[in-house]
């Protein structure tokens, strides 16, 4: 627990660019959030349910907020990440006051706030308690009162029976695979803080990014978010053939296309491409059980591998990468699987 390490407060060294730094919330746990100094507005990143400030979205808008010199803040509500609590006691309306915490701690008078899944519905809420401060919303796959359609779509009869008679039923999904309770505190809470029945009284530029094909949160949901909106500011991206995990065949041409691209104008050559297709990961990597591998075989200069690098760091589509350098090239070999060390070096990036 953190608390072993960090007892007071007022001892922990409070960030100063892009740095760690941690708050009380209301009920004394510990929060933890990450800022970058910068040009205001702020960008605020919210994550989604049982995610954290580590992962693809989050890293991809702290690289671009850093190369654009502007402020940025990501944050853990409380039982994620590296912030302390009791998942069990989590709900909306706290999670929306974890946010205000770190808000008020940090002094952002005038920012742009990033919701995603979630994290998008406690952006609607944040913005309602703060509406002077927030300058434009970004929704990405917003799912705001996420708590109807879960009891009244995705959960048996028997989970249904298993909430109203022990106050709580056991989920799991292929992101999560360990599982969480589900309360029915969480549920009641949840119901409290609904947005969508009524006007919002939200009028700012707001942009509403949804793939048609994410299984999690329906495409119809921005539309409804939409309309919902007082403010005739309001964009609207669906993205055809956009899932979860940006994995359609499409897209992954793209990021192949890409690539090959960057090879090509550092003067060298794409000797053989391989697509290994979707393949089960040796461990979870940011709720991902499985992701697509794409194999290159390239010759040419270092400075190819230097710009190749730098762009797979920014690519918020990718989970790892690894570059293998090798004395005697071959089409035959794989060298992921190459034992003897000594022909290769290794690199992997996060």
């Amino acid at each position: 627990m953190i608390r072993l390490f960090k007892e007071n407060l007022k001892d922990m060294p409070q960030p100063k660019d892009n740095s760690l730094g941690w708050v009380r919330s209301e009920d004394g746990c510990l929060l933890a959030y990450q800022k970058q100094l910068g040009l205001k507005p702020w960008v605020i990143f919210l994550g989604g349910f049982r995610s954290d400030m580590e992962g693809l979205k989050a890293q991809y808008l702290a690289k671009w907020c850093e190369s654009k010199g502007r402020a940025f803040l990501r944050l853990d509500y409380s039982a994620h990440g590296k912030s302390e609590g009791v998942f069990d006691q989590g709900s909306i309306s706290r999670w929306t006051t974890d946010t205000l915490t770190v808000l008020r701690e940090i002094g952002t008078e005038s920012c742009v706030l990033v919701g995603s899944s979630m994290g998008g519905w406690i952006m609607l809420r944040v913005a309602l308690a703060i509406s002077q401060q927030v300058k434009g919303l970004i929704g990405i796959a917003a799912a705001p009162d996420f708590t109807r359609s879960l009891v009244s779509r995705e959960l048996t009869s028997a989970q249904k029976a298993s909430l109203r008679e022990t106050g709580k039923v056991k989920l799991s999904s292929e992101y999560d695979p360990v599982g969480f309770d589900l309360t029915q505190a969480f549920i009641d809470d949840g119901e409290s803080c609904c947005v969508l029945d009524k006007p919002l009284p939200i009028n700012l530029p707001v942009n509403l990014i949804q793939g048609c094909k994410d299984a999690e949160v329906p495409w119809e949901t921005a539309l409804h978010l939409a309309d919902a909106l007082e403010s005739q500011d309001v964009n609207v991206q669906l993205i055809k053939d956009g899932d979860h995990r940006l994995s359609s065949p499409s897209q992954l041409k793209q990021i192949t296309d890409k690539y090959l691209n960057i090879v090509e104008k550092n003067k060298g050559e794409v000797v053989q491409t391989q697509n290994w297709g979707l393949i089960n990961l040796a461990y979870i990597i940011n709720k991902n059980r499985k992701g697509n591998y794409i194999h290159f075989k390239i010759k040419g200069p270092s400075s190819l591998i230097v710009d190749l690098e730098k762009s797979e760091r920014l690519d918020k589509n990718l989970l790892r990468y690894l570059t293998v350098k090798v004395k005697n090239f071959d089409l035959e070999t794989n060298y992921f699987s190459k034992k003897d060390e000594s022909e290769k070096k290794e690199s992997i990036k996060n």
